[in-house]
Order: C-alpha cells, then structure tokens, then sequence
C-alpha cells in the first residue's frame, strides 16, 4: 500500500469521522491541502503520523498489535493478511487501521 503522508492523515480522519470536522475548520480545503504539502506538515488538527498520543489512542481503539523487526515496525491486527512493515511505527500504525478498515 503506498499512499503519501497526506493521504494516509486523510484516510485516518475519514475512518475516525473526523473529515467533516476539519473541513468545517478550513476555509479551502483544497488549498489548505496544497499548503499543508508544500510544508509538510499534514495538518494542526489531526495527524497521526506526527501525534503520537493520538497514534497510540488509535491503536489501542483498533486493537493493532505493533513487533519490531530490525529496523521496521510491524503492524498488524488478527483479522489482516499480513503485517504492514515501514521504519516509521506511526505510519505502520496508520496503514494497518486503513487496511483493517476497508483499504484506501
């Protein structure tokens, strides 16, 4: 699954109902995404490849179990394929929700 920062924080917020929020707070959504790329910082509000609280929180809430192998992070839940391997366990994290949830 391969999927940009911003749209991995996009799908997340879909999933946790949190979409409709964050564009209520954004005057342009669309602008704002083109912002929030030019300076990699996905968004104030809901980021959880960056919060690591908020990361944690949606782990323990999507019961995903995280194994370190080497130098990656595994992420996984019982009733995925397989883990979701990447150097960055938030982003582990966050591609096992999406995966777990229906996808991209």
């Amino acid at each position: 699954m391969s999927m940009t920062d911003l749209e991995i924080c996009k799908r997340i917020a879909q999933i946790e109902n949190k979409y409709d929020e964050l564009l209520g707070k954004q005057a342009s959504y669309n602008s704002r995404l083109v912002h929030v790329q030019e300076e990699a910082n996905i968004t104030r509000w809901f980021n959880p490849l960056t919060d690591k609280k908020l990361c944690f929180e949606l782990m323990v809430k999507h019961k995903i179990e995280v194994e370190w192998l080497g130098d990656e992070c595994g992420a996984y839940r019982d009733d995925l394929k397989g883990e979701i391997h990447d150097e960055s366990p938030q982003r582990a994290i966050c591609l096992a929700i999406i995966e777990a949830e229906g996808g991209s």
